[in-house]
């Protein structure tokens, strides 16, 4: 065998490797790419996934007994989510109940309140009432904006489930 053979076997042998090479090196880094938009997606704050919603699917049947509308059993519902004066960040969630004109008392009430914009930092609290048919909890507010606060109300004779949405400004550091 020649020099010239030898060196033209050992240019073909590295030239056969180069497209498999290639290949895998664009797989490589398209992978490493899809990794990387994945971490900085699911690490925004902003992003956020309805807690068991499939278990929540599930039970749609049943949740949608509980969504029935308080006013149509003669509820009259008022809600507020105001801050605290002199004290940043803090706020009470109140909700005041009514049927017939009188004050609904002995009522349990809960609630999970959070910001729209980060819904994925919710607050639990339990309204406690605070006068006749005024149930009210502290929450956190870290920022201003638009709040939703999801209820459920449990009367004798059956519970409620609603949500509400409100606007809270002035609370924010």
């Amino acid at each position: 065998m020649s020099a010239d053979t030898l060196a033209s076997k050992q240019t073909d042998h590295r030239r056969a490797w180069l497209w498999p090479t290639l290949i895998v090196g664009l797989l490589c880094v398209h992978t490493i790419g899809l990794i990387f938009v994945a971490f900085i997606a699911s690490s925004d704050p902003s992003f956020a996934v309805e807690p068991d919603y499939y278990a929540k699917a599930l039970a749609w049947d049943e949740s949608r007994k509980d969504a029935r509308d308080p006013a149509l059993d003669g509820f009259e519902l008022t809600t507020h989510l105001r801050p605290v004066a002199g004290k940043q960040a803090l706020g009470h969630l109140t909700l005041e109940v009514h049927r017939d004109q009188q004050a609904v008392e002995g009522l349990t009430v809960e609630a999970i309140a959070y910001h729209i914009g980060r819904a994925d930092d919710r607050q639990a609290v339990v309204l406690t009432e605070s006068a006749p048919g005024v149930y009210a909890a502290e929450v956190n507010l870290r920022r201003d904006g638009r709040w939703e606060a999801r209820y459920l109300v449990t009367t004798p004779d059956r519970v409620y489930a609603f949500s509400k949405r409100m606007e809270v400004y002035g609370s924010s550091p």
